[in-house]
């Protein structure tokens, strides 16, 4: 079924909080040392993510292509062509081409994994999660060597983008509905699900393995 125009609107804005969030990590990581103010854009940025989460419009499209998704028993691979649709949608958030062809690849590797246990809701925990752990990580590299603090930040980094990354598939993958779409929310919840474990070392849902 089509969106609305309403719903259409709404998840451009959850997808705009995303850029702003990936845009307000990318400032604060990158500094020599954290700020205040760069901790205070984060968090600002972060609860625009939440507030549009929390819209009734991001939650009932999500869920609708994420439930579409776990009924479909198809686990199709993406083609080249699919690939090239992720990257674009991706670029609307602030990943450079590359880096989305490297996340996407990453993700094709690992084995085809069922997203019955994802929901938004879930979708919003495990993003809470995500951005307290890498709040807590990052004041601990203010007290490393310079190597471990660089090591540290890298794996905050990876983890913060993978997060972001499989929202952003599974809310652009909703605005425009398709077979493609289908098979691409699976990859959008593995790599939240990655990105827990990477950075918190959660392991892995039950119904994710």
């Amino acid at each position: 079924m089509p969106m609305t125009r309403e719903q259409t609107e709404s998840v451009n804005r959850f997808m705009v909080a995303l850029r702003r969030y990936l845009r307000a990590f990318d400032m604060l990581s990158r500094g020599s040392r954290l700020s205040e103010n760069l901790w205070h854009d984060y968090d600002t940025a972060f609860r625009e993510v939440l507030a549009t989460l929390h819209d009734q419009l991001v939650e009932g499209s999500l869920n609708a292509l994420i439930a579409e998704a776990a009924e479909s028993r198809v686990q199709e691979a993406l083609s080249p062509q699919g690939v090239t649709i992720e990257v674009q949608l991706a670029s609307r958030v602030g990943f450079k081409n590359r880096e989305s062809k490297e996340l996407l690849l990453g993700l094709l590797q690992l084995p085809p994994q069922e997203i019955t246990s994802l929901t938004a809701v879930v979708i919003r925990d495990k993003l809470q999660s995500l951005h307290h752990a890498s709040k807590v990580e990052l004041a601990r590299s203010e007290k490393e060597t310079r190597r471990d603090k660089k090591r540290r930040k890298r794996n905050v980094a990876q983890g913060v983008s993978s997060g972001v990354f499989g929202a952003c598939l599974i809310a652009g993958d909703s605005l425009f509905p398709s077979p493609l779409s289908v098979a691409s929310c699976g990859l959008g919840g593995t790599a939240i699900f990655m990105a827990m474990r990477d950075l918190i070392g959660e392991p892995p849902d039950k119904n994710n393995r």
